[in-house]
């Protein structure tokens, strides 16, 4: 059993399976099992290495079984490699298949989390929103009464769990320009539906103007409202049914990319893969990082003392978002600047929505 990398590597090459089996695995023990001709492990680090001008860590294991055939290329080669559209594709396909792998674990984690340790998770982003607020104010305005509140909430362990929670959380959006892909364009009058959820995905959507409703189950979760986002990449590239109705609310101008339109994009438009694969790339980091704290969180659970009834206990976090509110409302009151106000309501109306 050889290793080709581990997880913490600095990354330096990707690999192409011309044959056999790769096993990829995740600190946390979860394996996933590549298979089959020219597949590609190990790019996403390689290509986030070039745009942000530093080399990434690899965020997981890839080792063979010993019936594996795999060629090596180099760093430099990457960015060449993925511009030809049956190489582009396939790298990106088969980051995309992580992606949801990954994804995947990360859901049934997070079903396994406590109403505790899910309400505590979500009071430690608030605080380091509001810590974030605070200092932000603070460099404005340069208030010296705001410092000792911001150095005692920036302190806290609580604030350093909130930070890891919120950039786990964070969507990585995809945005690509369409200047050139004009004869692609597709208007959607109001209430015109785009895709229906559970229909097979052959198209991807860039939003060009206008808003786009998200459903899911009849019920609205999100809109869409900035121009150059991209919409089904998943769907498109692996084949597999809609998570979610689209729905244009205003006229909606999109760019609309069928499967047997990809290759004629991707011929004119080097970067167009490219750019998909790199944000899935930092998908996989940011989901990574969240498996790892979604099982911290499972492995503390079950560890903690379960003698003491819950209902008895205030969290920690929670009790110091109610110092914070009392140290904002005496600021509001012997100041009276309605930004302190905005702060304090701000802080309030993120608890009630925990509460509920």
């Amino acid at each position: 059993m050889a290793y080709y990398f581990r997880a913490m590597d600095v990354s330096d090459k990707a690999y192409i399976l011309r044959s056999g089996r790769i096993i990829l695995e995740l600190d946390t023990g979860e394996a996933h099992e590549i298979e089959g001709k020219n597949k590609v492990f190990g790019a996403g680090e390689l290509l986030l290495n070039k745009d942000d001008k530093f080399n990434h860590y690899r965020t997981m294991s890839a080792r063979g079984i010993g019936d594996e055939s795999c060629l090596e290329i180099e760093d430099n080669k990457i960015e060449e490699i993925i511009r030809v559209y049956n190489a582009g594709f396939a790298i990106t396909k088969d980051l995309a298949e992580i992606s949801m792998w990954i994804g995947n674990i990360s859901n049934e984690k997070n079903k396994k989390i406590g109403e505790k340790e899910r309400t505590h998770r979500e009071f430690c982003k608030i605080l380091y929103k509001v810590g974030s607020t605070i200092l932000h104010e603070y460099e404005q305005k340069k208030f010296h009464w705001l410092e000792p509140l911001y150095n005692r909430i920036s302190g806290s362990i609580q604030y350093k769990e909130g930070e890891a929670y919120s950039k786990n959380d964070k969507d990585i959006p995809l945005s690509i320009e369409t200047k050139e892909m004009g004869e692609f364009n597709k208007i959607f009058p109001p209430g015109a539906t785009i895709c229906e959820q559970g229909e097979m995905g052959y198209e991807v959507y860039i939003l060009n103007s206008g808003t786009i409703s998200v459903e899911i189950g009849g019920n609205e979760v999100a809109q869409i409202n900035s121009p150059g986002t991209v919409i089904g990449e998943i769907a498109l590239l692996l084949g597999q049914k809609r998570t979610a109705t689209l729905k244009s609310v205003h006229n909606t101008n999109l760019t609309v990319i069928k499967n047997n339109d990809l290759k004629k994009v991707c011929t004119s438009q080097k970067t167009f893969l490219r750019n998909i694969a790199v944000t899935l790339a930092r998908r996989i980091e940011t989901q990574c990082s969240k498996v790892q704290e979604l099982s911290e969180i499972i492995q503390k659970q079950q560890e903690k003392d379960h003698s003491i009834p819950e209902i008895l206990t205030e969290d920690p976090t929670k009790t110091q978002l109610k110092d914070i509110k009392k140290e904002l409302k005496a600021f509001y009151d012997r100041y009276d600047m309605e930004w302190i106000y905005d702060i304090y309501l701000d802080l309030s109306e993120n608890m009630v929505k925990v509460k509920r």
